[in-house]
This record gives C-alpha cells, structure tokens and sequence, in this order.
C-alpha cells in the first residue's frame, strides 16, 4: 500500500514538472517580491590579522601570540567564546609589490564575533584598533532571527506572486489554476541587506551608531496553469 502510495506520488510529481515545460500548456509566469524592514539587533565583526616577519618561525610564533591578544581582548570584552570564530589561517612569503622580491613571511588570519551590546561598539574599535597588526575589515548590522524574518518575507514574495498572476490573468478574463513552478531568486537574501558601521571616534557610542532599519528581502518565480473560459 505504502509502495503503491509513493509511486503515484512521483508520477504526479513528474507529470506536475513536465506540465511546467509543456510549451502548450497554457500558463503564466510572473515574478513576486517583498521586504520586511526590520531594527538590528546584532553587529557583526571582521577583523584581519596579519604580521611579517624575515624568519617563518618568528612570523607564526608572533601570529600565534596576536591571534590569542585579539581573541583574550574579546573575552575581556564580555564577546562570547561561541560568537568568536578564526578562519582563512595562511603563511606564506612576503612579496614586495615595488621590487616583486621576497622580503620574509607572512601570517594571516580572519577573526569575526558577533555582539548584541551595542553600548560596547566604541570600546571594543579602540581596544582593536589600538592592537598591532590588527585591521578591522568592517562592522555590519544583522537580526538574531534572521531565519525567521526570512521565511516570512519569503512567503509574503508567493503569497504577491499569486496575487500578481490572479490580477493578470483576471484582466484577460481568465483564472490561474494549480501551481506549476515555483523558484527563489538567491540574490536576494544576505549579505547584501546589511549595512556598514563605521566609527566617528567619539566616545559615546550612542551618538555613533543609528540603527535604524535593515531590509530581509525575497524574490521568487512561480508559474500557474491559465484557465481559460471556454476550458
């Protein structure tokens, strides 16, 4: 019986994605999007670590004691050692751009944390900022439920596409009928929806940051069977 049970589903799932393909089957396509404006409540941290030296051996020792400086100064902090995250680890030699010669070695890592405290913005740039061979790439806004806010926006973007595809096929003096394809556009989602933070060095970390509202946005296709009158 079970067996019986999925063999008529996938028939009906393939009979469903060729009625898609079917250029003879009358059908109309649209594209529905939508945003959801959200107040960050995240900030999201990239630092780069990056020392020389002429001997391999001094540019890992001296990395590996600056990657634990940064990474102490965090916990100091109060940045949680679960929002901390080393990746990109590189050695390698040390190429002058001006001569294209070697001149030593060089070690690099990236360094991100996540913090909810945004009374620490301020702090937190200094003590970075003031650490050596220590970069801090950028500072973006995120929301903890990102996910969330996510799947929402991404079912307001259907909910429009079907509303776009009713009107249309309404003003012909046809009906849609079941769905035919449905695709997300990926491009959408983050990190393109984040913005930047950057420091004006006071010390008043209220007056330097201004949160106001992120955008979650969703894109996606759909497809719908065009019923005609006289069908």
């Amino acid at each position: 019986m079970i067996r019986t049970f999925f063999t008529i589903l996938m028939l009906l799932l393939v009979c469903s994605a060729a009625s898609a393909d079917d250029p003879d089957l009358p059908q109309i396509a649209v594209f529905g999007t939508a945003t959801t404006m959200v107040t960050p409540d995240t900030l999201v941290w990239s630092l780069n670590v990056k020392n020389i030296d002429l001997d391999l051996e001094d540019a890992a020792d001296e990395h590996n004691k600056l990657v634990k400086k940064v990474l102490s100064t965090l916990k100091k902090r109060g940045v949680s050692e679960k929002d901390i995250q080393t990746a990109r680890m590189q050695f390698g030699d040390n190429i002058d751009l001006a001569t294209r010669s070697k001149s030593g070695y060089y070690a690099s890592t990236e360094v991100s944390f996540k913090t909810k405290d945004f009374s620490k913005y301020t702090s937190l740039w200094m003590d970075l900022a003031q650490t050596e061979n220590v970069s801090i790439q950028n500072v973006t806004y995120d929301h903890s439920n990102r996910i969330q806010y996510q799947n929402e926006t991404r079912r307001n973007a259907l909910l429009a596409a079907r509303t776009k595809a009713e009107m249309l096929a309404n003003t012909l003096g046809s009906k849609i009928g079941e769905p035919l394809l449905i695709e997300e556009d990926q491009s959408m989602q983050y990190p393109s929806t984040l913005n930047s933070v950057r420091s004006l060095g006071v010390e008043d970390s209220s007056e330097v940051l201004a949160p106001g509202e992120i955008p979650i946005r969703a894109r996606v296709k759909a497809s719908f069977r065009l019923i005609n009158p006289a069908q």
